[in-house]
C-alpha cells in the first residue's frame, strides 16, 4: 500500500511540477523508470501507467515551450547519431521479417529517446545536472537496498530473478553506470551528511553488483563461481 501510495504522489508531482517546467517532470520519468514500480511493489500496483501520465504531461509542456534548447555544442554529435540510429530502426521495421518484433523494437527506443530529447535539451545548468543525478543515485540506491534485504533474508532475487523485466546482468550494468553517477556526485558534493547518504547508496549499489554473479557486472561471474564450487 505504502509503494502504491508513493507511486501516485511521485506521479501526481511530475505532472504537476511540468507545468513549471518539462525538466522537472523528466526528473519524475526518470524515477519512475527507475523504481519500476510494478515491479518493486507487484503485490499493490498492476498497471496504472503511470510513466505515461507523467511522459503525456512532460512532453505537452516541453512542446509548449518551444521543445527547449537545441544549442547542443559537441553533443549535438551524439544526439544525430541516436535519432539517426531510430529512423534507420524505423526504416527496416518495414521490410522486416517479423513486423511486431520490429516495431516494438522501435517503440521501446523511442521510449528513451524522447525523454532524452527532453532532457538535453531542458537541463540548464550544473544544478539541474545534480538534480538528475541524486535522482538516479538515490532511486538505484532504494533498488538496491530492497534488493540486498531480500539477499540477507536468504534469497537472491536479483540473480535468480532480475529486477525490472530485465535478467541480473542487464540491472547489473544499469547498476554499475549508476555507481559511476554516485561517485562523480560525491566528488561534488560539499556537505558532510549528504557525502554520507552518497557513500550508504554506493555501498549497496556495489554490493547489489557483486551478488548479482553478472558477466557484465563485475569480475566474478557465473561460470567462475562455477569453476570455484567444482573445485572445492
Amino acid at each position: 500500500m505504502k509503494g502504491l501510495v508513493f507511486t501516485w504522489l511521485l506521479t501526481a508531482m511530475g505532472v504537476s511540477s511540468s507545468l513549471f517546467s518539462p525538466f522537472y517532470g523528466f526528473l519524475a520519468y526518470v524515477a519512475l523508470a527507475l523504481l519500476r514500480p510494478d515491479f518493486m511493489w507487484a503485490h499493490s500496483i498492476s498497471g496504472g501507467r503511470f510513466s505515461l501520465i507523467v511522459a503525456g504531461a512532460m512532453l505537452l509542456s516541453w512542446a509548449c515551450r518551444g521543445f527547449g534548447n537545441w544549442k547542443l555544442g559537441k553533443a549535438r554529435l551524439v544526439l544525430f547519431l541516436f535519432v539517426g540510429f531510430w529512423m534507420w530502426s524505423v526504416l527496416l521495421a518495414f521490410g522486416a521479417d517479423s513486423p511486431p518484433h520490429a516495431w516494438y523494437f522501435v517503440e521501446q527506443i523511442g521510449k528513451i529517446l524522447l525523454p532524452f530529447l527532453v532532457g538535453i535539451t531542458t537541463c540548464r545548468d550544473i544544478k539541474d545536472l545534480k538534480s538528475l543525478a541524486w535522482v538516479i543515485v538515490l532511486c538505484q540506491g532504494y533498488v538496491c537496498f530492497d534488493l540486498n534485504i531480500r539477499y540477507f533474508q536468504g534469497y537472491n532475487f536479483l540473480y535468480f530473478n532480475g529486477f525490472g523485466g530485465v535478467d541480473n546482468n542487464s540491472a547489473a550494468i544499469g547498476f554499475v553506470t549508476s555507481l559511476g553517477v554516485a561517485f562523480f556526485l560525491f566528488l561534488n558534493t560539499d556537505s558532510i551528511p549528504q557525502k554520507g547518504v552518497i557513500g550508504l547508496c554506493m555501498a549497496l549499489i556495489l554490493h547489489a553488483i557483486l551478488f548479482s554473479f553478472s558477466r557484465g557486472g563485475d569480475a566474478g561471474d557465473r561460470h567462475r563461481r562455477d569453476d570455484f564450487l567444482l573445485s572445492d
